[in-house]
């Protein structure tokens, strides 16, 4: 699953455990990882998103 937030493209990957988000900035890659118990639904995801991008 693909979310843009301000010009920027997050690829956001379900895994067992929790959610793999990646984007690239300039020419390095950044990945963040989401544990379930912290961000149980899509929707919690783009919550994290939105606060990455303040």
């Amino acid at each position: 699953m693909e979310i843009l937030k301000n010009g920027k493209k997050y690829t956001v990957t379900e895994t067992k455990k929790g959610w793999k988000i990646t984007t690239i900035q300039g020419k390095i890659e950044m990945e963040y990882k989401l544990n379930k118990n912290d961000a149980p639904a899509i929707a919690d995801v783009e919550q994290f998103i939105e606060e990455v991008e303040k």
